[in-house]
């Protein structure tokens, strides 16, 4: 196994526990509150609990108190628009004042601001294009492991890496995790909430440089992703950009949307298996920049993780709506706009049932119902739906449109949950071109168990 004593990739901030906050420093700033205007220290803070929030405070003793507190009624107001301008680094980011607060003590009156973006991630440097390394903060992540000697004597010792690569079009991530994840990984499960648990790195394999703009795609190709893997929104963010001498050249404040819950959400990725993620990412990234995918797959990987959300009120009904709207943009862009199988009257003029089996008969992914699901076979026998995209879409619509009189087996919905999200995960991994091993949700397993992929024969 990989040992080491520090982090392959070093963190630029730090958090020390579930939902502590981290310091982004401080900075000498430009405060615009209202009609008030100063020059002060502010300090800048990524805040966890009780929800996730950048934060700009401007500490007691830093503005004249009677001008906080006097003059225009708004300055001391909850809400009002205010600006900070830092003047270190020649950026001014929109604002709005949560608390504004006055105090008498022995030195006098003082008085304390909390702002925060209007735009929860903002550009904490201007833009650049002399980027050469880029270092993202991943939160959230499960600690994995990557086998790194494929091809080796099967008596031979294994060697276990905790970070791999992901590789495409001339990009490479490294994602890393810290010396401690697998601890850190135990208190988010123990606790919920946010921690800071792997590090990333984004470069060209070739070392020539690239624009932020260029970043900002990939962190969104990064976070899409991650997220698939996970079956929930991964946390991607507070990036830092560095130019060939090492200077920091760019930095965005703030993180992608993520779940604080890991324990709610099963996906096709087994994190003892940590390979998966290298052999996966190169077809998703490719769908991602497809002109014909880009916007379906934001669509789908919404619903999808929308209905694999086990915490969410609801959720056994509410699954198999979820996961019927991720199938039938599948089923859309796949067999109409991509492969153009059909035309588009031809496609509104199908069934639900007959545009998941379309789906499912293109990406070679059995559509029976597996012998285990007893609720979902008790169905088939009483004659109310006949294979497994049928049961989603009777179910589907009983939710939509409930029918008083109509009874289904108890554990329906559960299992047609389960179902549709696995039809889900592997019609995108079949359009990404995978053939590997995945984790089936179909069933219990054991740590690290996975098994190959129905078209890999």
């Amino acid at each position: 196994m990989e040992t080491r004593s520090g982090n392959l990739i070093e963190p630029v901030y730090q958090q020390d526990a579930p939902n502590a906050p981290i310091s982004l420093g401080t900075h000498r700033a430009e405060v615009t509150l209202g009609t008030l205007q100063g020059t002060c220290e502010v300090e800048v803070e990524m805040q966890f609990a009780p929800r996730t929030d950048l934060l700009f405070r401007v500490p007691e003793g830093q503005l004249d108190a009677e001008e906080v507190s006097r003059g225009d009624h708004g300055v001391a107001k909850k809400g009002t628009e205010s600006s900070v301008r830092l003047l270190g680094r020649s950026i001014t980011i929109p604002t709005f004042s949560m608390s504004v607060s006055t105090s008498v003590g022995i030195s006098g009156q003082s008085a304390s601001i909390v702002m925060s973006p209007v735009q929860f991630g903002v550009n904490a440097l201007p833009e650049s294009d002399c980027i050469h390394r880029a270092v993202v903060h991943v939160f959230n992540f499960p600690h994995f492991f990557v086998d790194t000697d494929d091809g080796a004597v099967s008596d031979q010792p294994r060697t276990l890496s905790t970070h791999v690569n992901l590789e495409v079009d001339g990009w490479r991530f490294t994602i890393a995790s810290m010396k401690d994840s697998h601890h850190r990984e135990k208190a988010l499960k123990a606790q919920g909430g946010y921690h800071l648990t792997h590090v990333a790195q984004i470069v060209r394999k070739d070392s020539t440089a690239f624009s932020s703009q260029e970043l900002g795609d990939q962190l969104t190709l990064l976070h899409q992703f991650l997220s698939f893997a996970l079956g929930r929104w991964a946390g991607v963010g507070l990036t830092c950009g560095y130019d060939c001498s090492g200077q920091m050249v760019f930095e965005e404040w703030g993180l992608r949307h993520m779940h604080p819950n890991i324990r709610r959400f099963a996906s096709w990725f087994e994190p003892l298996r940590g390979r998966m993620l290298a052999d996966v990412f190169p077809g998703f990234a490719r769908l991602q920049a497809d002109a014909v995918w880009r916007e379906a797959l934001n669509h789908i990987l919404h619903w999808y993780i929308a209905g694999n959300d086990r915490g969410a009120a609801s959720t056994v009904e509410v699954q198999v709506v979820h996961a019927q709207i991720a199938l039938e943009t599948l089923a859309w862009t796949l067999c109409v706009q991509d492969k153009q199988m059909l035309s588009k009257n031809k496609f509104k003029e199908s069934t639900a049932a007959d545009t998941v089996r379309r789906l499912l008969s293109s990406c070679d992914i059995p559509r029976g119902i597996p012998g285990h699901m007893s609720p979902l076979l008790q169905g088939k026998q009483d004659g109310k739906w006949s294979d497994g995209p049928d049961a989603i879409a009777k179910l589907r619509n009983h939710v939509v449109h409930p029918d008083r009189t109509c009874e289904f087996p108890p554990e329906s919905f559960l299992e047609a949950g389960k179902l549709a999200l696995w039809y889900v995960e592997l019609a995108l991994l079949h359009i990404a071109g995978y053939t590997g091993e995945y984790a089936s949700r179909l069933k219990v397993r054991w740590a690290g168990e996975t098994e190959p992929v129905p078209w890999s024969g």
